[in-house]
């Protein structure tokens, strides 16, 4: 997509071949590499979107860790990303994860600012409900009362 910056964080094996892909499709990228886990608010907070393409996932860290800083997420529908992600309520997904699909859910949620401050709010808000520390502690407390143990 013309116009846009992207940043990846993290590094590994495939950064060389990334960079010649990028170079030749006239990407603008930084790569900036592995950042320390304090560092990541910063970076995160610094991006206007987070897109999350994948296969595959468990529970996906770094989605979690973009909508705790509010970030709209344009996201692949695969198992473990649809347990977290509302369609249109605190993340977009894409129709599937093919790259058209990937960049037209990308200029969407771009085009509608509404629809990205929605996005943006409900994410934060789905981390402090669901994610947060007071409630996981919460939930783990309500499983020890329903199994007797306390």
């Amino acid at each position: 997509i013309k116009g846009i910056v992207l940043s990846l964080i993290g590094d590994g094996p495939e950064r060389n071949n990334l960079e010649l892909l990028a170079k030749s499709k006239e990407v603008e990228i930084e790569f900036l590499g592995r950042l320390p886990h304090e560092h990541l608010p910063k970076a995160l907070n610094s991006a206007q979107y987070f897109v999350f393409p994948s296969l595959y996932e468990g529970n996906p860290k770094a989605l979690l860790e973009a909508m705790s800083c509010g970030l709209p997420v344009i996201t692949t529908p695969v198992y473990g990303i649809k347990n977290i992600i509302t369609h249109g309520i605190n993340g977009y997904l894409c129709k599937d994860t093919n790259v058209d699909s990937i960049s037209e859910s990308i200029l969407k949620v771009m085009e509608d600012n509404e629809l990205s401050k929605f996005i943006s709010k409900n994410a934060r808000q789905t981390i402090i409900e669901n994610y947060s520390l007071d409630s996981v502690l919460k939930k783990e407390i309500e499983i020890y009362k329903e199994l007797g143990i306390s």
